[in-house]
């Protein structure tokens, strides 16, 4: 067969018997389980992607299969954690229909402001409402062109995803994108 010693292969005596050689493979199963798991870790460690999201989800990380998965589905499966945010509607926006949108880059919101080319050179106070309704006022007193970004540090998480967040709380912030109007 020219596929080398399977005794030394098993690390198995010849005369070894049903039992010993169960054995044998057993220790190589957990060898292969445990060589998957390392090269699993090193694929998600060495991509600065992968590595992000795992940093922010630790043991929930979104992943659809391992790189090692089967054609016909048999490797993990993991599912990526769901992430829900309330958003504030009144009556009046549910009778008539509406749009609420917002943008999200990774874990900062992105808001598009347009302003008047007065309130670029003089400066202008918005008035925000955040995804958990609390109300956030930001004093703009640069003067903006057109595409100026503002960012607001630690207000740009999903309220759900500050509890899961840990540390990349404080790494999270809104993003205001001026044009002028």
């Amino acid at each position: 067969m020219g596929a080398g010693d399977y005794y030394k292969k098993l690390k198995v005596r010849h005369d070894a018997t049903d039992e010993e050689l169960k054995k044998a493979y057993k220790k190589k199963e957990e060898f292969e389980a445990k060589f998957k798991q390392v090269s699993e870790a090193y694929d998600v460690l060495s991509d600065p992607k992968k590595r992000q999201l795992y940093d922010f989800y630790g043991d929930h990380y979104p992943i659809e299969s391992n790189s090692f998965s089967k054609e016909n589905g048999d490797g993990n499966m993991r599912l990526a954690v769901v992430s829900e945010c309330s958003l504030i509607c009144i009556l009046e926006d549910l009778y008539k229909g509406c749009k609420k949108k917002y943008k999200r880059e990774r874990n900062d919101l992105v808001v598009i402001q347009k302003i008047l080319l007065v309130d670029a050179l003089k400066g202008k106070t918005l008035n925000l409402t955040t995804l958990d309704g609390r109300d956030l006022t930001i004093q703009v007193t640069d003067i903006v062109k057109s595409g100026y970004e503002l960012v607001v540090p630690n207000e740009g998480a999903c309220p759900s995803q500050r509890n899961l967040a840990r540390k990349e709380i404080s790494e999270s912030s809104l993003m205001l994108c001026f044009h002028q109007g």
